[in-house]
């Protein structure tokens, strides 16, 4: 019996059948891996911008699969959410509402369908458009600063597809009421990634979202600027969480280190 069995292994037909079989073991394990491939590590200045949430907003990877597509339209439909304000420590409730443009700029870019505004009490008014494939900014009003400022191409927010190409967006920034000459001129060197879907945590709830990353570099008028934005969309609840870390220094006469974050307060949506 022991010769019998040591000459079966020997066999070159036994052999090569198990090499065979062990082949297609592999080729499925690895074909069965890069079927869901998993969203890169947030990396340390990500992990950094969501301490702003002091604990309240968790995020991880996600096997799920989400249409880039289904994004677009759901970030441009109008109601309003109920959001936490994360800044300097402090946490405040807010509206924030989602609706048709009353009015836009004398110039516009090309949209698909009507284009949206997004408003932020004390904070901003910001105007979305549906151009081709992705959502993008043409222009915002920062109740902070009193101005108007208009980004020249706009800026992308979110999309579907590759990863666009990093634009220098020229940057004009109005008084309050978008009139007159310019205050101040810049360009802005942005890149905007799709980072993948995750699972995120927050006190509404947990959501598949997909997680979109803004650069920002450049000068506007005597002040250098370097921001980074993080946004997360859900296909169901739209804009879950964003994040936003700006940096801008005039010399030794102004600088000014901003932490803004907000987070989905409560899942039920009112229709305005």
């Amino acid at each position: 019996m022991i010769m019998n069995d040591h000459r079966r292994v020997r066999n070159p037909r036994n052999v090569h059948r198990w090499m065979h079989a062990l082949a297609c073991l592999t080729s499925f394990a690895v074909l069965s891996g890069a079927s869901i491939p998993a969203p890169p590590v947030l990396d340390q200045v990500e992990q950094r911008l969501l301490k702003i949430f002091d604990g309240d907003v968790e995020v991880s990877a996600s096997s799920a699969k989400i249409d880039r597509k289904a994004l677009l339209d759901r970030v441009r439909k109008a109601g309003i959410a109920e959001y936490t304000q994360y800044q300097d420590g402090q946490r405040r409730s807010l509206r924030i509402t989602t609706h048709p443009a009353k009015r836009t700029l004398p110039v516009w870019p090309k949209s698909d369908g009507d284009p949206m505004t997004v408003n932020v009490p004390g904070e901003s008014t910001s105007w979305i458009i549906k151009s081709g494939s992705s959502i993008v900014m043409p222009a915002q009003l920062d109740l902070t600063q009193s101005v108007s400022v208009t980004y020249d191409p706009a800026e992308v927010r979110l999309f579907a597809g590759a990863d666009p190409k990093p634009v220098n967006m020229g940057v004009k920034v109005y008084d309050i009421q978008g009139t007159g000459s310019p205050e101040h001129t810049g360009s802005l060197r942005v890149t905007t990634i799709d980072r993948g879907v995750r699972r995120i945590k927050t006190p509404a709830g947990s959501f598949d979202v997909v997680m979109y990353r803004n650069d920002y570099k450049g000068e506007i008028g005597p002040a250098s600027v370097d921001d980074t934005s993080l946004i997360f969309v859900s296909p169901t609840h739209g804009m879950v969480a964003s994040i936003e870390h700006k940096k801008v220094s005039a010399m030794i006469f102004y600088n000014k280190d901003t932490r803004l974050g907000y987070t989905l307060a409560s899942t039920s949506r009112s229709k305005r």
